[in-house]
């Protein structure tokens, strides 16, 4: 009933954001909820292929760090189960291939381990290497650290050592552009020192300094009009989002400028209805109403 409320004053106010911002929450936690119901009644059935892709649609419906490390949990029990299915039927290779992901997925799984252990191979080493490289090709850079830390413990290997270092460092960088993504610039940098001290040679991590840089120098300014314009200094607001559009010209900063001028305008002519000047208000509301039909 709340989303359909939601739904209606959103259309009817097509330029209130926060109806819609809120409707779209409560939305996007109707469909975690559902899924993860779904997934948890699946893995308690037995089903772990239905379980995995309904963990899925939660994790992408409302991302969770917990969440999303049990779906890599539930991911690892039903790659064992197909594993062992497969080692039912003689499929040695396929077998191992399947108990190889799952430990990428969850080191602790057991049975994985003793699945694996059942399973005479002197190219297990390699196995890993390989579930390694092919996570890298798909920047599954949490799955191919864990790989290689499989690979290395079973035996000390440079080439192996330094593809690991490259992992962990790309799998830094990724978690450093998704907070500057969500404009979380002191976890970005957190990030960011931790694959300098991972190899501070790496390629890649000057280009990541510098969008963090100027990511801050946006947000920053963004976080000055927002704070001028709750102020009501409209002129100091969108001297401060000129300067962040300056940076990065975002659908964003177009939207901030656009409502801080709306804003402006309806509170001038408010000051000079309140002078009883009704010809110049009534000037700037048709202003306003070009602006915002």
């Amino acid at each position: 009933d709340a989303i359909a409320l939601l739904q209606s004053a959103a259309t009817r106010y097509d330029t209130h954001r926060g109806l819609a911002d809120y409707r779209d929450r409560l939305l996007q936690n109707q469909a975690h909820d559902q899924a993860v119901t779904a997934a948890e009644a699946a893995r308690e059935s037995g089903d772990l292929e239905a379980a995995v892709a309904a963990y899925r649609q939660a994790v992408a419906a409302k991302p969770s760090t917990e969440l999303a490390a049990t779906l890599r949990v539930v991911e690892s029990e039903w790659l064992v189960q197909q594993g062992l299915a497969l080692l039912a039927d003689h499929q040695t290779a396929e077998a191992e291939q399947r108990l190889v992901m799952a430990l990428g997925k969850n080191p602790n799984n057991t049975r994985a381990t003793e699945a694996l252990q059942q399973i005479a191979s002197v190219n297990r080493m390699q196995a890993f290497i390989d579930a390694g490289d092919a996570a890298m090709e798909t920047e599954d850079h949490a799955t191919a650290v864990q790989q290689y830390e499989n690979a290395l413990a079973l035996g000390s290997n440079a080439e192996v050592t330094a593809r690991l270092l490259d992992a962990r460092v790309r799998k830094q960088l990724t978690e450093a552009a998704a907070a500057l993504e969500a404009g979380d610039v002191e976890t970005a940098q957190a990030y960011l020192n931790e694959a300098r001290k991972t190899d501070p040679a790496h390629p890649m991590i000057a280009a990541v300094a510098d969008q963090i840089t100027e990511r801050g120098s946006y947000f920053r300014y963004l976080g000055e009009g927002d704070r001028a314009l709750r102020n009501s200094e409209f002129r100091d607001a969108k001297l401060a989002y000129r300067r962040a559009q300056r940076i990065m010209d975002t659908q964003q900063i177009r939207q901030r400028l656009d409502d801080t001028e709306y804003v402006h305008l309806l509170a001038q002519a408010a000051a000079y209805i309140d002078q009883e000047d009704y010809h110049t208000a009534k000037a700037l509301l048709r202003i306003t109403v070009d602006k915002v039909p």
